[in-house]
C-alpha cells in the first residue's frame, strides 16, 4: 500500500514537463489561508523531489500515517522512488477539504498530455502533509468531475 504512494508520487513528478509558462509567477497566487498552507505542502514536495530530497519527503511532507510503513526505510525507499524524476514542475488547480482531510487537485505536464491526479492532505502538529497519492486518470477522463 504505501509502496503505491511512492509510486504515484513519483509518477506524478515524472508526468511534469512544464505546466505554466512563466517561471516568475507566484505559484500560491489565488489561494488564501488554509488553501495556501494545503498548496505549498505539495510545492515543498514538488521542490524536494525536484532536488532529491528524501530526508525532507520523510521528515516534512508525508504524514505519519503514510511514512509508518516505511519505517527506518522512508529515505532510502525514497529516494529509490524519486531517481526516476526527470520532470520538475506542478500545478496545484483546486483545493477542497472533507472533514480534516485536504484533496489537493494538481495538474502535471503540458499540452496534449496534460494529467491530473488528487494528493490527500491531514494536518499534523498545525502543518498539512501528504497523506496519500490518488490515481493519476488519463487525459480528459475526469474533466466531467
Amino acid at each position: 500500500m504505501r509502496r503505491s504512494i511512492l509510486v504515484a508520487a513519483s509518477a506524478l513528478l515524472v508526468a511534469w514537463p512544464y505546466a505554466g509558462c512563466g517561471r516568475d509567477e507566484d505559484p500560491l497566487e489565488g489561494f488564501a489561508g488554509r488553501d495556501r498552507a494545503v498548496a505549498a505542502t505539495v510545492l515543498a514536495y514538488g521542490t524536494a523531489a525536484r532536488t532529491g530530497d528524501a530526508k525532507a519527503v520523510c521528515d516534512d511532507i508525508l504524514a505519519r500515517a503514510a511514512k509508518a510503513p516505511l519505517g527506518r526505510e522512508c529515505v532510502r525507499r525514497v529516494t529509490t522512488a524519486l531517481r526516476g524524476v526527470t520532470q520538475h514542475r506542478i500545478d496545484v488547480v483546486a483545493v477542497r477539504f472533507e472533514g480534516d482531510t485536504a484533496i489537493a487537485t494538481v495538474v502535471t505536464g503540458a499540452g496534449k498530455s496534460p494529467r491530473s491526479g488528487a494528493l490527500a492532505l491531514v494536518q499534523e502538529d498545525g502543518l498539512w502533509r501528504i497523506a496519500r497519492v490518488g490515481p493519476l486518470p488519463p487525459p480528459g477522463a475526469d474533466a466531467g468531475s
